[in-house]
């Protein structure tokens, strides 16, 4: 296999991230490929291991760390021993996050699935184990959805209310400041409701993760005993 081969490879495995990391990953990889040359191309495809191994191992520190624009580590110093037989006998590199910027959420679920896809477990769990992700994916938006309809409509109701209380005043001042007040409660209640649906939102991306987290690790596990 050669340079073109082996990115054209790793291409299937991360192509459906988001475009700027998409394009960003491939760039590293092909400057790592440039740095070594055409004379140590071989040997630098033997060190990233095959182009589902390269693409796992990305996206899994992905996961691991939550943040983007992670490459791999080239340098010139000459590795320890230790360092050297953990990556020969795992066929991985480390990958060094160049930037602090955090994923979102949406971007965190998208490479969960592709790591799962990309984990060394069989591809029956595979696709077992994103459908089940799809599956609570569907049900959690669909209430998430529902509530923050309702959590809309009680900002806009308390809104009328408040300025018909405002309108009020000249009949009933008791009466204005029960519905200003009433307006106020329900609008707090509102805004703090879709406050909770975006924690909600973000935890359930945090569970996802932790899940294709232990898939993977799961799948190497049982890769290590079947070697």
């Amino acid at each position: 296999m050669n340079r073109d081969e082996y990115l054209k490879q790793l291409e299937k495995y991360v192509r459906c991230l988001p475009k700027e990391d998409f394009e960003k990953t491939m760039a590293h990889f092909e400057e790592y490929f440039d740095e070594v040359g055409p004379e140590g191309e071989q040997d630098a495809i033997a060190e990233l291991g095959t182009p589902k191994e390269a693409a796992y191992e990305l996206l899994s520190q992905m996961l691991e760390t939550g943040e983007k624009k992670m490459e791999p580590n080239v340098t010139d110093s000459e590795p320890d021993n230790e360092n050297m037989n953990e990556a020969s006998s795992a066929g991985k590199r480390h990958y060094e996050i160049k930037s602090k910027k955090k994923l979102s959420t949406g971007a965190m679920i998208l490479i969960a699935i592709l790591a799962i896809f990309a984990s060394p477990v069989a591809i029956p769990v595979s696709i077992t184990a994103v459908l089940l992700i799809l599956t609570l994916i569907a049900a959690a938006m669909s209430m998430i959805i529902a509530a923050f309809l309702v959590c809309i409509a009680i900002i806009l109701v308390s809104g009328k209310l408040i300025v018909a209380g405002l309108f009020t005043t000249v009949v009933s001042v008791p009466g204005a400041i029960s519905m200003v007040g009433a307006g106020i409660i329900g609008l707090g209640t509102g805004i703090l409701g879709l406050l909770a649906l975006w924690t909600g939102f973000k935890f359930m991306g945090q569970l996802i993760r932790a899940f294709a987290r232990w898939l993977t690790k799961k799948g190497e596990k049982s890769n290590e005993k079947m070697e």
